[in-house]
């Protein structure tokens, strides 16, 4: 080998190792650099966590921020950007130099040096990104933020459909609360939390109330409801409507006729009814037709059977009792006073109460057919009068319009039962008679309900009917 061959391969392998460490060299600063910027943007992130405590106290609570927060924000930001600008200067120098030993390679023309050169490109693509790295990782932040508060929302949300009622909303409210104190040490997730609670609690009572109607008008409805879904199709059974239409026709009439009857003045409180131990409302039954449905048939099917004497005659008359019933006493029992109020004999009538009540402790009185004010052979008026209690507090349920002539917003009307069993308008009964309790004065809430009154004012039946209509769509 000749000297100046050698000489020749000892310059290159001096070149190849200055450049080799101006690449070491190089990669140092970047990681440096990268490990500051990296320090930059974890104060950018705890500035921008530390403006968001204040903000939510000041949008939740209604709080300014201070101004000595503000003013270190301020410096903060300001050392920043200053910082920002001795490391742009840098990356400006190193790119420089990358240049400059780029062109030195390729003054080289030995293959070794071929190698060094992609090296240096990949560095060089590396410096120019590191200026972008900033603002991208800031759009990344904001953006996975504003993903994790949707998913909360989303996920509180959908726990929050769940129909509930006022006592659980509150518990909830008051579980999801976290005392203001206490922000400044929580996480940030936990910030976010609370300044949504308020738009969630609007929320939940917005669907509790909404829940509420839907349940108010599903198990309130009662008769005028149901007469109108029949008539309208909404409901479909060809029994039931037949049973409804018949007995508003008859209810309609049973209305006009009571406009010409007479409402004595004078009446005297009945010796079987004492004075109220318990504040509670009283609740007035009919027995036949609306508790039971008298066989006058032996042949058919009955639940229990009676002794009646007629022409000196006895015979064993089979009694229906309607589906419910006995349930329906027992549940009114605990929140009502109950009477009662049938125009059938004492004989005929303590024998059917007797098997509905063996204990004697849901029915608290029994009036019959000589406490009624009869008008004709097929006409008896029950005076509610003579109860000795306030009217606003009384509720009358009778199959005929006749009984509450006298007072008729305290009357509920009911379909006849004829031994249906699958007859369900006790329950119906029920939810309603659940509802009116919590109200001081029932009659209002029957006006709304029934529209007795209007009814009998209407000239026709379809007036009638027209106004019904009316008044549910409302």
């Amino acid at each position: 080998m000749k000297k100046n061959e050698k000489v020749e391969l000892l310059l290159c392998k001096f070149e190849t190792d200055t450049l080799h460490k101006e690449k070491l060299n190089q990669q140092n600063q970047i990681t440096y650099l990268q490990s500051q910027e990296n320090y930059v943007l974890q104060n950018i992130l705890r500035i921008e966590k530390k403006n968001q405590v204040p903000q939510i106290k000041a949008s939740h609570c209604g709080l300014t921020v201070k101004k000595s927060q503000q003013e270190n924000e301020e410096v903060q930001l300001e050392n920043y950007k200053k910082f920002q600008e001795q490391s742009l200067s840098k990356i400006e120098d190193l790119s420089s130099k990358s240049h400059l030993s780029k062109k030195r390679t390729e003054m080289i023309k030995s293959q070794s040096f071929t190698q060094i050169c992609p090296l240096l490109d990949d560095n060089l693509t590396c410096i120019s990104q590191t200026s972008s790295f900033i603002s991208v990782e800031k759009q990344k932040i904001s953006i996975e933020t504003n993903k994790k508060i949707k998913k909360r929302k989303s996920h509180v949300l959908r726990d929050l459909k769940t129909s509930v009622s006022r006592k659980q909303i509150n518990m909830k409210c008051k579980t999801q609360k976290k005392p203001e104190n206490s922000i400044g040490q929580t996480l940030p997730y936990l910030h976010e939390k609370d300044e949504i609670i308020s738009s969630i609690e609007t929320i939940i009572q917005q669907e509790a109330l909404s829940s509420e109607q839907t349940i108010s008008f599903q198990n309130y409805q009662y008769y005028m409801h149901n007469l109108i879904g029949y008539l309208m199709g909404s409901l479909k059974d060809s029994f039931m409507a037949q049973m409804y239409i018949s007995h508003f026709s008859q209810l309609y009439n049973n209305l006009q006729k009571s406009k010409f009857i007479v409402c004595p003045q004078q009446y005297t409180f009945s010796t079987k009814i004492k004075p109220q131990l318990k504040i509670q409302k009283t609740l007035i039954i009919d027995l036949d037709e609306t508790l039971v449905h008298c066989n006058e048939f032996s042949c058919l099917k009955s639940d229990f059977f009676i002794p009646v004497v007629y022409n000196e005659r006895t015979y064993q008359v089979g009694i229906s009792i309607r589906p419910h019933a006995q349930q329906f006493l027992k549940n009114m029992a605990k929140e009502y006073e109950i009477i009662i109020f049938t125009a059938s004999n004492p004989d005929y009538a303590n024998k059917i109460i007797d098997y509905l009540d063996p204990e004697h402790n849901l029915v608290s009185y029994r009036l019959f057919r000589d406490d009624c004010i009869q008008i004709s052979n097929n006409c008896h008026i029950k005076d509610l009068r003579i109860l000795n209690r306030n009217m606003k507090d009384i509720i009358l349920v009778d199959n005929s319009a006749y009984s509450f002539a006298f007072q008729i917003d305290n009357g509920i009307p009911i379909i006849p039962y004829l031994d249906d069993k699958n007859d369900k308008e006790l329950l119906h009964l029920q939810h309603y008679l659940q509802y009116v309790n919590q109200f001081d004065d029932v009659r209002i809430q029957n006006n709304k309900m029934f529209n007795l009154k209007i009814v009998q004012n209407c000239i026709s039946i379809a007036e009638a009917i027209k106004h019904l209509a009316a008044s549910i769509s409302k």
